[in-house]
């Protein structure tokens, strides 16, 4: 057949033997060509496929075809299609849950991520991130569209009073400087059926946004422009807002009194208030210490923990340690790295330390005798610093503070035990106010 426009159709002869006569195939088909190029080849593929489901010989060609063809996949020895998009966007939501949880070591614990397993379909092929990315930002859209929808019909029913709490946290990493913030809305709605004797009020929290902070300062007049963009965005007058929970951060409770519709009722979050007690107990808030001898002794806490992240050889040696002693592989500690924006971290580093009192002591020795010169065994920040950048101060192995004399362990021992209720008072109720109590005193 000759040139058309450019393009020309070969014919095609399946030369393919059956297997259960020994004959040639001998079918037709046209082979598309242009600029000497086969442009398609569904026909003949399109023929084989027709003929595999009578002629073991078309099947095996059509193995070795699908073998290499990226919309075929093996299942227990048969080829499949792999599904579209839409066939597998099920899969997708799914894995986008899934990834929102966390993928870590052990995730093969999660019950989630059994479910997805069970469930999963291998012509499913995992998408690609920037899809999930955008299945994520069209989730949110559909969330949000459904929460301002929803929250109108709340504001309605109390006819424009006050029905919406509204909660603000800000933090930064430490380790980039990445300021973050969030907020959150809660509503308490009546049950749908009044009349059951079974009938509570349901208590709804939302964050209606959460991310990266979109300024390049977190002061007061920045925040305040963005939380009043965050209120008009998710359809939430002043009117409506019962009452605003600021985190302890000056900053923000700076911008909220900016705000003359709201400024009367702010009301700084009491765990974050308390937590900030914990730090002036402790000596490591305020412009100066109020408990320098506290503050002495979570620093030497301090040190031996960034030795164990900055020091391999350390922090392997504590692992071999622990090993000797017979504790499982599993069940090997490594210590804490406190931050003062973390609940009860201090004591759940100063808990790891005492119950690792002898390996601490006995390997420490053994780093200071071998780095006795080392003027930069590691680099400390002051995280009660009340500046904002955390510059960090080289310091020398013999000054790291370990072997801490018996009095330091028994002290540490007390410290220990007075920071717990930092835990407690998030469990139990009463704790909060027997703990007020303490740091009071």
């Amino acid at each position: 057949m000759g040139p058309k426009s450019g393009n020309y159709a070969a014919e095609f002869e399946c030369t393919i033997v059956h297997n259960n006569d020994g004959t040639t195939c001998g079918a037709k088909r046209k082979l598309y060509h242009k600029a000497g190029k086969a442009v398609s080849t569904s026909n003949p593929v399109t023929h084989i496929r027709e003929k595999a489901s009578k002629c073991d010989s078309h099947r095996s060609a059509l193995l070795n075809i699908d073998k290499n063809n990226s919309k075929y996949a093996e299942v227990d020895g048969e080829q499949f299609k792999v599904y579209n998009f839409s066939e597998s966007f099920e899969h997708h939501v799914d894995l986008l849950w899934l990834r929102t949880k966390g993928l870590s070591f052990n995730m093969t614990t999660q019950a989630e991520f059994r479910d997805y397993v069970r469930g999963y379909d291998p012509r499913a092929a995992f998408p690609h991130s920037e899809t999930l990315r955008r299945i994520a930002v069209c989730a949110q859209q559909l969330q949000k569209e459904e929460r301002v929808a929803r929250t109108a019909r709340h504001n309605k029913k109390f006819k424009g009073g006050q029905c919406v709490g509204i909660q603000l946290d800000m933090w930064t990493d430490t380790a980039t400087h990445t300021a973050y913030a969030a907020v959150t809305q809660t509503t308490c709605e009546d049950p749908e059926d009044e009349n059951s004797d079974s009938a509570e009020l349901f208590l709804r929290s939302e964050v209606m946004e959460v991310g990266i902070f979109p300024m390049s300062a977190t002061t007061g007049p920045n925040i305040r422009v963005w939380f009043v963009r965050v209120l008009k965005d998710n359809g939430i007058p002043y009117d409506a807002v019962s009452g605003v929970t600021p985190d302890g951060a000056a900053d923000g409770q700076c911008a909220l009194s900016q705000i003359e519709e709201i400024s009367e009722k702010v009301d700084t979050c009491l765990l974050h208030q308390l937590q900030r007690g914990v730090l002036y107990s402790v000596g490591l808030a305020g412009v100066k210490s109020k408990n320098p001898e506290c503050k002495s002794l979570l620093r030497k806490h301090n040190r031996v923990v960034m030795l164990s992240r900055q020091s391999l050889a350390f922090g392997k040696a504590l692992n071999t340690a622990q090993t000797k002693a017979g504790v499982p592989s599993q069940s090997i500690l490594n210590l804490e790295v406190t931050a003062t924006t973390r609940w009860g971290n201090q004591f759940k580093q100063v808990n790891k330390n005492n119950m690792l009192r002898q390996a601490i002591d006995a390997e420490l020795h053994a780093y200071k005798q071998a780095n006795r010169n080392n003027l930069e065994a590691i680099v400390e920040t002051d995280e009660s610093s009340e500046e904002g950048s955390k510059v960090g101060t080289p310091v020398a192995a013999p000054d790291i503070g370990y072997p801490l004399h018996l009095i330091d362990w028994d002290n540490s021992g007390e410290l220990e035990s007075f920071l717990s209720l930092t835990l407690l008072r998030l469990k139990k109720p009463w704790s909060t106010v027997v703990f007020a109590q303490v740091v009071k005193q």
